[in-house]
């Protein structure tokens, strides 16, 4: 995850007798994990970070019908090669929609599938 600090940013007093600080504020730039989202909020003058996952993150409704034989397949343990063959496909289909479903799903290897896979069998 990168997090930087951004310049601080000149506040104006609100009027000529305000004493406020006008030194200014700086506001903090997230770019989160793959796969989560980042949400900066500020609570008694402290500035927080809050990472989550997208509500719609892991939803195998997403996928194609083909994608989701061929993660069923890979959740079963079939290498790309047995996919193929039972599919009657290239090899290279199989692993562009391996590509296609950790895409969609947000995930980077089979174990996060499996995780996955678990998930959206609990949601129904």
């Amino acid at each position: 995850m990168t997090i930087r600090r951004s310049p601080k940013e000149p506040r104006e007093a609100a009027s000529p007798d305000d004493e406020t600080n006008t030194e200014g504020t700086s506001r903090l730039e997230v770019l989160p994990p793959r796969g989560l989202e980042a949400t900066t909020f500020e609570l008694a003058g402290e500035e927080f970070l809050l990472l989550t996952f997208p509500s719609d993150t892991n939803d195998f409704s997403n996928l194609t019908e083909s994608e989701r034989q061929v993660a069923s397949e890979l959740l079963r343990g079939k290498s790309h090669r047995e996919i193929a063959r039972i599919r009657g496909t290239k090899v290279g289909t199989v692993a562009n929609q391996v590509g296609s479903i950790f895409r969609k799903l947000q995930i980077r290897s089979r174990s996060e599938l499996a995780r996955a896979g678990s998930r959206d069998d609990d949601r129904g």
